[in-house]
C-alpha cells in the first residue's frame, strides 16, 4: 500500500483522505487572526475540529506552550520546535557547516516565505546578529537582478555574508553571488512524543484500511 503525504490540502474538502494533520503557529495567537482577505485565516477557527492530530508549531518562541499542551492527555495534540543545525554555503557541496563556519557577522537576512518575520526572529533567537533583512512574495523565483540587489543592500548595510531559508534555496536557481557569500540556514522540526505521534497516525491509518 502506497503512501501520499499532502501539503496545504486541509481546505480541499474534495479531496479523499485518511488523516488530516493541521499544523498551527503558536507564535501567531488564533484570537489575533481574522480571515482573507483581511487577515491570515484560510477558514474560521471552528474549522480545527475537522483535523484527526494538531501540532502547534514553533513552542520554543511562547513560553510555557509545550508545558500547556502537555495537559490534553485525551486529545491527539502535540507540540514542535524548530531547531538551528548548521548551514550550507549556496552553490557549495558541502552538506552541514557549523555555525562558526559562517563567522561572526552581521548578516543580511532574505527569504520568500510565507511567514517571513517567524525566519527572521528565529536568527535573533540563535544570536545571529543581522545588519538587515529583505523579504519577497511568498514562492518568490529570483533573477540574476535579485542577486545583484542583495548583494549591494547587503554590502551597503555592513553585513559579511546573506542568508536565507532552504526553500528559498530551491527558487535561487542558477542565480550567482559573486560579491558576498551566501549561506543557507538549516533547521530541524522537533516534535515532543514523536513516537506517539508516529503510532496515532498509523492506527488512524489502519482504521481505514477495509476489511478483506
Amino acid at each position: 500500500m502506497s503512501t501520499c503525504l499532502l501539503d496545504d490540502g486541509f481546505q480541499h474538502l474534495a479531496l479523499a483522505r485518511d488523516v488530516d494533520i493541521l499544523l498551527v503557529d503558536a507564535s501567531q495567537p488564533l484570537a489575533r487572526q481574522t480571515l482573507l482577505p483581511t487577515g491570515r485565516l484560510r477558514e474560521p477557527v471552528s474549522a480545527m475540529a475537522r483535523a484527526d492530530i494538531l501540532i502547534f508549531t514553533r513552542t520554543e518562541t511562547v513560553g510555557g506552550t509545550a508545558a500547556a499542551i502537555e495537559k490534553f492527555q485525551d486529545f491527539p495534540v502535540f507540540s514542535a520546535a524548530t531547531r538551528l543545525v548548521g548551514f550550507r554555503r549556496f552553490g557549495d557541496s558541502v552538506q552541514t557547516a557549523p555555525v562558526e563556519h559562517v563567522g561572526p557577522g552581521p548578516f543580511y537576512a532574505f527569504c520568500g516565505i510565507g511567514n517571513p518575520h517567524a525566519f527572521f526572529q528565529d536568527l535573533q533567537n540563535w544570536n545571529l546578529p543581522l545588519a538587515d533583512r529583505c523579504e519577497f512574495a511568498d514562492h518568490h523565483c529570483y533573477d540574476a537582478r535579485d542577486a545583484r540587489e542583495l548583494e549591494e543592500a547587503a554590502l551597503q548595510a555592513g553585513a559579511k555574508a546573506l542568508l536565507t531559508t532552504e526553500k528559498d534555496a530551491q527558487n535561487l536557481g542558477n542565480v550567482k553571488f559573486a560579491q558576498i557569500p551566501a549561506y543557507i540556514v538549516l533547521i530541524e522540526f522537533e516534535i515532543a512524543k514523536a513516537d506517539a505521534l508516529l503510532s496515532l497516525v498509523h492506527a488512524k491509518l489502519e482504521a481505514k484500511v477495509p476489511v478483506a
